[in-house]
């Protein structure tokens, strides 16, 4: 049997209104999707990462072709979303986010930071393309951009 080829998707979607990654917590907010993310896609051989800025998702899943595939499929119908948009699909040699199964990033406040850290960082993401969501998801994690907390 042909293992898959490793492909990469980039997606970005809005919050649905009301909302709120800091009130929704547990199952329904940022700390359910991480956890839930996380422990399926090491399960699946998944890496990537989740910016979540102004109200709007943005993604990056990498891996074995089928399990994006189904991952995908299951993202689409997260009723906490909608207006899923895919910026990018390619294939890929190796994954950029090889040590993450999901990491996190976001404003400050997201996770917990007091009213000082209350802000938003200037990421318009559905301005931007799919190499532009990927190249900063990408260098947030490498730590080059402050800004944002990486969990």
């Amino acid at each position: 049997m042909k293992p898959d080829r490793l492909i990469r998707i980039v997606y970005v979607s809005r919050a649905v209104a009301g909302w709120d990654m800091r009130r929704n917590g547990g199952a329904e907010g940022i700390e359910g999707i991480l956890a839930t993310s996380r422990r399926n896609n090491s399960r699946a051989g998944l890496t990537g990462a989740l910016i979540y800025n102004r109200e709007v998702f943005g993604q990056v899943i990498e891996g074995p072709e089928r399990a994006v595939e189904d991952t995908v499929l299951r993202i689409e119908t997260d009723p906490r979303h909608h207006d899923m948009r895919v910026l990018d699909l390619r294939s890929i040699a190796a994954p950029a986010f090889a040590d993450w199964s999901m990491g996190f990033v976001g404003p400050r406040e997201s996770m917990g930071g007091g009213a000082a850290e209350d802000r938003r960082t200037t990421y318009d993401l559905l301005a931007m393309g799919g190499d532009a969501v990927f190249a900063t998801l990408h260098r947030i994690a490498m730590g080059e951009d402050a800004f944002l907390r990486v969990l």
